[in-house]
């Protein structure tokens, strides 16, 4: 009989996937008349990511057909944040508060956090970029997303302000956070 190898992978650009996906790693599989075929699989593991051998053979169009709510829903969801970050920027300029700006901050970094992890990053903003910049922006979004979060809870309740004692905790978790990035 004949084989052929097929390989994919997070470490993979999305340019060289047999299936153009950057949520799932897929694979199309040739399947002869009688509808069988032998796999054989092979692991390689490289510790800097998640290991998740989570393997589901499914037609490719009821794939794509459940796939297709839940990129709406993504879509919907990422068209939100992008209106939230917009207006406040606005908001920002026009009243010229720092909590806006830290709110912006935050939820720009959030945005990212998600949109690495979730693999639409990988898939629709930097497919071309080296597959190491997801890890990339993923770290940044975990560390910077409490930070501005922090920054903006404080600023915006006048933390300083009504509760002094309260401020130089939460001062102390903004250098711990800021220190954690170094």
């Amino acid at each position: 009989g004949t084989y052929f190898s097929k390989n994919t992978g997070d470490g993979f650009h999305l340019i060289n996937k047999d299936v153009k996906d950057g949520v799932f790693n897929l694979l199309n599989l040739p399947i002869n008349k009688e509808g069988e075929i032998t796999i054989f699989i092979r692991f390689k593991y490289n510790t800097s990511d998640t290991f998740d051998p989570w393997i589901h053979l499914e037609k490719k169009d009821s794939f794509w057909d459940e796939q297709r709510i839940s990129r709406y829903v993504n879509g919907i969801f990422f068209g939100i944040m992008f209106a939230m970050i917009i207006i406040n920027l606005v908001l920002f300029f026009s009243v010229k508060d720092r909590s806006y700006l830290y709110y912006v901050s935050y939820l720009f970094c959030l945005s990212c956090l998600i949109i690495s992890t979730s693999g639409f990053g990988k898939e629709f903003i930097y497919p071309n970029l080296p597959a190491t910049f997801g890890g990339f922006v993923t770290a940044i979004g975990l560390l910077a997303t409490p930070f501005f979060y922090s920054l903006f809870g404080k600023q915006f309740l006048q933390v300083k302000k009504h509760l002094p004692k309260w401020n130089k905790a939460i001062n102390i978790y903004i250098i711990i956070i800021a220190l954690s990035s170094c």
